[in-house]
């Protein structure tokens, strides 16, 4: 150390002349909290990332039947639809358990599935609007039935068996 005229050493001159002592300390103390902080926040993030690349058996097995399910759509006649409806809802309640639409495709670039994704709920909705039309035509039929019995044989039993109710019950 560098004692001058005054008795002071270079150390202590520089800090008189720089800074106060307190000033110093505060810095220091910052520094280190901002230093945990930034450990804390790198541990939080590589924790995450192990977390994402996890996947359990089951999920990788929900993952298989949702693919499946988009697989066997039209052969099924759309009752895998129902599959799909159960596993979209699964996600909204449990979460991790259940993928995403669109992250059931192994393989593929991020682009790629986030194309699928908006497929897969464009199609979704979209046979959805298609069962509400069956289900309400079915209902049609069933209240026109209900208010002309006489008429609803020929559209509903077929033309014989309608012919024939029809010409028993006719007043002539």
């Amino acid at each position: 150390m560098l004692i001058n005229e005054m008795g002071k050493t270079k150390q202590s001159q520089d800090i008189e002349q720089n800074q106060p002592e307190e000033e110093i300390r505060e810095q220091s103390l910052r520094s280190a909290v901002l230093q945990a902080k930034a450990a804390k926040d790198k541990l939080d993030k590589d924790k995450k990332i192990k977390e994402g690349n996890k996947t359990s058996y089951a999920q990788k097995v929900r993952s298989r039947r949702l693919r499946a399910a988009w697989y066997v759509l039209l052969p099924s006649g759309g009752f895998s639809l129902l599959y799909i409806h159960m596993h979209i809802f699964a996600r909204m309640v449990i979460g991790k358990q259940f993928c995403k639409l669109g992250e059931e495709w192994k393989g593929v670039s991020n682009v790629v599935k986030s194309l699928l994704r908006f497929a897969e709920i464009t199609t979704i909705i979209f046979l959805d609007l298609i069962a509400i039309f069956f289900i309400a035509c079915f209902i049609m039929i069933i209240i026109f039935a209900m208010e002309n019995p006489y008429l609803s044989g020929a559209i509903v039993g077929g033309s014989v068996i309608g012919g024939l109710v029809l010409d028993f019950y006719s007043p002539n």
